[in-house]
């Protein structure tokens, strides 16, 4: 099994990092796989692109089965469907990581109907998203395809830009040294 966990990670808080820690323990993949989201429709996101990816590089240094990867930031963006397609050459077995937030919207997605049978899923809890009901109304007949972690962490990456000093605590002390050695979101 090889995970794949995608997100905009702008920036890495400690959501994420106890997000990998326990896909690393719960799962047990040979590799999990960190792809921040590319350009395609954030403006911010590409402004902190090379920040965003070495911040991951930050939570990733002491643990030996994540990897991270540019792909969404080196090309034009296609969607999770082809990002997965490309990933599955060298990581076979892929599960992908999902907050419950996004299925509402799931059907949105570029290849949506290829990707919800093609690949298996993984959905952490958020608040006022319960992920079973989701599941079973909107996704019946791919109930199988999702397994629902139980793991409601309400830190969210945009209150850390919005007020770095007073949720500085949201992230690893060494993600917040690197922001500030780059003075980044002080606008």
């Amino acid at each position: 099994m090889n995970i794949v966990f995608g997100g905009t990670f702008n920036p890495p808080t400690l959501a994420h990092e106890k997000m990998i820690d326990y896909l690393l323990l719960k799962f047990n993949p040979e590799n999990l796989i960190i792809v921040p989201s590319g350009e395609y429709n954030h403006k911010e996101s590409k402004k902190y692109s090379k920040h965003r990816l070495k911040m991951l590089y930050i939570l990733a240094k002491e643990r030996a089965k994540v990897k991270i990867t540019a792909i969404e930031l080196e090309k034009q963006f296609l969607g999770t469907f082809q990002t997965l397609k490309i990933l599955e050459k060298d990581y076979p077995d892929i599960y992908f990581v999902l907050g419950s937030d996004n299925l509402a919207s799931f059907e949105a997605w570029i290849n949506f109907s290829r990707l919800i049978k093609e690949y298996r899923f993984i959905v952490f809890e958020r608040k006022n998203y319960n992920a079973k009901r989701l599941i079973s109304e909107l996704y019946p007949n791919y109930q199988d395809r999702f397994t629902i972690i139980d793991f409601n962490i309400e830190i969210s990456s945009s209150e850390v830009k919005r007020n770095l000093s007073k949720y500085r605590n949201f992230l690893n002390p060494d993600v917040y040294r690197y922001i500030e050695i780059h003075d980044l979101y002080k606008e």
